[in-house]
C-alpha cells in the first residue's frame, strides 16, 4: 500500500500515525500514514488499526511488517467494523481516548497540519478533550484541507497559520457539530426543538423553574404525558370540505402546535354525515378523510404537541348555517332562519334527535331516533375511533354538551321518550353510556369526555316537592360523571349550556368553574378540565393551584392570542421552550435569572 507525496513527507515528522494492514493476494500488505487518509482512502479493505505516537520509520512497504512487531503494534489485534462509515467512527473513539491521556503533558502541544498552506495549527488541549469530533470533522468538510496530520511534541519548526487562517479552517467543524437538526421520520424538512416547545426549561440553567406553577407542571393520563395543563378547546371553523379537513384546518391547528399548547382538540368531528353542525362541519364517517387529519397530526408530534379530536354527533341541532352565514357581527344582515336548506347543502329532512322537539322554532325539527337508528350511531362512534387509530390522535373527546345529541338525551327538557331510553335518569344517560362503552373498549389512549354541567334553564333542577327532575344540572351530571369514571374515562371537559334557546347566564370570568370544582370535589382522582371565560395566566393558575380543576380549555382567548401559553409563562415567571423560530422574541423569558432573585 503505498503513500501520496505530500504524506510521505509527514511520515519523517514525529506525530501520531495509522498503521495500516489488509490482506491482499492472500497476504498481508502494510504501510503507515497520516489517519486522514485511512480515514478517507483506505477504510473499506482495513482490517486492523493500530494508533502509533513514536517517530516514523521513515519508509513504506512491506519492511514496515518487522517494524511494527519491534514497536510492538502487533500486539494489536482489534477487528474493524464492516459498516462502510463505522471504522471512522470506531478509529475516532480510539484517537480520543489516547489523546485524552496525553495533551495534559507538559511541553507537548497538539497540532493541525494544513498541507494547503503548508503550515501547524495550534489546538488547545481542552478543545482536544471536550471537542474532538470538531475538529476532526476538518478532514471530511473542508475545502481548505488536503491533508491533516495530529502532532504530538514540541513546536514545530514551520510556520504557524495566521489567526484568520485559523479561524477560517475551524468554521467547518462547528457546521457538523451545530446544525440545525431535522424531525426525524418526516418527508420533508422542519427544526427539530429539543425540548420540545411548551416544555419547562432545566432549572439548572433557569433557577426561576425550580418551583414551577401548576400550569406548567407535565400531566400524564394513561401513559400520554402532555407538556403542560394548557389544552385548547374544540372550536368550529366551518370550512371542511364534505366532512374533509382543508388546508385552513392545517394552518389554524398548525398554529396552536407551535405555540406551546400542553394538547390540542380538534373541532366537533361528526361520525356520520347527517351528524354534522353545518354542511362544512369536519366528519369521520369515510376513511377519505383520515388521510387530511393525518396530515395536521403529524405536524402536531413533529413539535411535540399532543392532539386529540372531538368525535361528535349535532343531533337536533344539525343542517345549519355556519355563524357568518347566518349574520353579520354588526347584525346588519341576519337570515330569517338557522336551517341550511338542501339548496345550501343542508339535510332539514334528516335531523334526529331524542324526541321531536326542536332548538328552537329557527332551527330544524328533529325526528326522534328509532332503536335501531340509535344502534347505528353507537356503531358509528366505534368506526371513528377505528380512523382516529389510522390518523394517530393522542387522545379522542367525546361531545357530550352544548345541546348536541348526547346532551339531548340526558337532559328532560330535549327527551320525553318512554322507552328504555327517556323518562329516569338511568334511562336518559343510557345512549352516551353505551357510546363511552363503545368508545373505550377500542381505545387505549386516553378518553375525555365534555359535558354541559346545567341547563341554565329558570327554576330548580329538581322539583323539591315531587323529587321529578326538571332539567339538567349539576347533581344529576355528578352522577352521571360517575358512571363515566367507572366505564374509564380519562378526563371530564367541563362546560354548560347550550340545551335550552331561553338560558340566562350571567357571563363574567371563569363563571363555568364552579361545576368544575363541584366535580373536583366529588371526584378527587378524576382530571377535570375548566372552561370558559379563562383569559389571564394568573386567574388560570389559581384555579389548578386551588385545586378546582387539573387542566384550563381555552378557545377565543387563543384565537385572539395564540402565543397565550408563552407570554403565560412569562408573566408567571417560569421559562418553558418557544418554537426555535419565535425564540427571539421572548429573550425577557430566557433570560436565566440570578440563583439570589424571586419570580415576580
Amino acid at each position: 500500500m503505498s503513500v501520496d507525496n505530500t504524506s510521505s513527507s509527514m511520515l519523517r515528522c514525529k506525530g501520531i500515525l495509522v498503521y495500516l494492514e489488509k490482506e491482499s493476494s492472500g497476504r498481508p500488505e502494510c504501510a503507515v500514514a497520516p489517519y486522514v487518509h485511512w480515514v478517507h482512502d483506505h477504510s473499506p479493505s482495513l482490517t486492523r488499526l493500530h494508533c502509533h505516537c513514536r517517530p516514523s520509520p521513515g519508509r513504506s512497504g512491506t519492511g514496515l511488517a518487522s517494524w511494527a512487531r519491534s514497536e510492538g503494534i502487533h500486539a494489536c489485534k482489534e477487528r474493524l467494523p464492516t459498516v462502510p462509515d463505522s471504522p471512522a467512527v470506531y478509529y475516532r473513539r480510539r484517537l480520543a481516548h489516547m489523546l485524552s491521556d496525553r495533551s495534559a503533558s507538559s511541553g507537548v502541544g497538539m497540532y493541525i497540519y494544513c498541507a494547503k498552506h503548508h503550515a501547524w495549527m495550534p489546538i488547545r488541549s481542552s478543545i482536544v478533550r471536550n471537542s474532538l469530533s470538531n475538529w476532526l470533522s476538518l478532514t471530511a468538510t473542508s475545502s481548505h484541507l488536503r491533508t491533516v496530520h495530529c502532532h504530538y511534541h514540541s513546536t514545530p519548526s514551520t510556520p504557524r497559520l495566521t489567526l484568520s487562517h485559523v479561524n477560517r479552517l475551524s468554521r467547518p467543524s462547528r457546521s457538523m457539530t451545530y446544525i440545525n437538526k431535522p424531525v426525524p421520520g418526516l418527508d420533508q424538512y422542519l427544526p427539530l426543538s429539543e425540548p420540545s416547545i411548551g416544555v419547562a426549561l432545566s432549572k439548572e440553567t433557569y433557577p426561576q423553574n425550580a418551583e414551577l406553577p401548576e400550569l406548567f407542571k407535565p400531566l400524564t393520563i394513561r401513559g400520554t404525558t402532555f407538556n403542560n395543563r394548557i389544552f385548547v378547546s374544540p372550536m368550529c371553523q366551518y370550512s371542511a370540505d364534505n366532512g374533509h379537513t382543508t388546508d385552513w384546518h392545517f394552518v389554524h391547528i398548525g398554529g396552536f402546535a407551535t405555540r406551546g399548547a400542553g394538547a390540542i382538540c380538534m373541532e366537533a368531528t361528526s361520525v356520520v354525515p347527517e351528524g354534522r353542525i353545518s354542511p362544512q362541519d369536519a366528519g369521520l364517517w369515510t376513511d377519505s378523510q383520515i388521510a387530511p387529519l393525518k396530515r395536521i397530526v403529524s405536524f402536531a408530534h413533529a413539535h411535540g404537541t399532543k392532539i386529540g379530536v372531538q368525535l361528535a354527533h349535532a343531533g337536533r341541532k344539525a343542517s345549519t348555517l355556519a355563524p357568518w352565514v347566518h349574520g353579520d357581527m354588526a347584525r346588519t344582515r341576519v337570515a330569517p332562519t338557522y336551517v341550511a336548506g338542501k339548496d345550501e347543502g343542508g339535510w332539514p329532512d334528516e335531523v334526529y334527535g331524542p324526541s321531536e322537539i326542536p332548538f328552537s322554532d329557527l332551527y330544524p325539527k328533529p325526528k326522534a331516533l328509532t332503536e335501531e337508528q340509535i344502534d347505528d350511531i353507537v356503531e358509528a362512534f366505534g368506526k371513528a375511533v377505528e380512523r382516529c387509530k389510522e390518523a394517530g390522535f393522542d387522545f379522542i373527546e367525546l361531545h357530550g354538551a352544548h345541546g348536541y345529541l348526547q346532551h339531548s338525551f340526558l337532559s328532560p327538557l330535549s327527551n320525553v321518550r318512554t322507552d328504555q331510553h327517556g323518562g329516569s335518569l338511568e334511562n336518559r344517560m343510557r345512549f352516551s353510556l353505551r357510546v363511552v362503552a363503545k368508545c373505550r373498549g377500542l381505545w387505549d389512549k386516553p378518553l375525555f369526555v365534555r359535558i354541559s354541567a346545567t341547563d341554565w334553564a329558570e327554576g330548580p333542577e329538581r322539583d323539591p316537592a315531587t323529587g321529578e327532575w326538571k332539567q339538567w344540572g349539576i347533581e344529576q351530571s355528578k352522577v352521571f360523571v360517575g358512571e363515566l369514571k367507572k366505564l374509564g374515562v380519562d378526563l371530564i371537559d367541563c362546560s354548560s349550556g347550550g340545551n335550552w334557546v331561553k338560558q340566562k347566564i350571567t357571563v363574567e370570568p371563569g363563571y363555568q368553574v364552579p361545576f368544575a370544582e363541584a366535580l373536583k370535589k366529588a371526584y378527587p382522582d378524576l382530571p377535570i378540565g375548566a372552561v370558559g371565560l379563562i383569559t389571564d395566566p394568573e386567574q388560570a393558575e389559581s384555579y389548578l393551584r386551588d385545586g378546582k380543576a387539573d387542566v384550563v380549555f381555552l378557545a377565543r382567548e387563543l384565537l385572539r392570542n395564540p402565543h397565550w401559553p408563552i407570554l403565560a409563562a412569562d408573566k408567571l415567571g417560569v421559562a418553558v421552550k418557544p418554537a426555535n423560530q419565535y425564540e427571539r422574541s421572548f429573550s425577557s423569558m430566557l433570560t436565566p435569572a440570578r440563583r439570589d432573585e424571586s419570580k415576580p
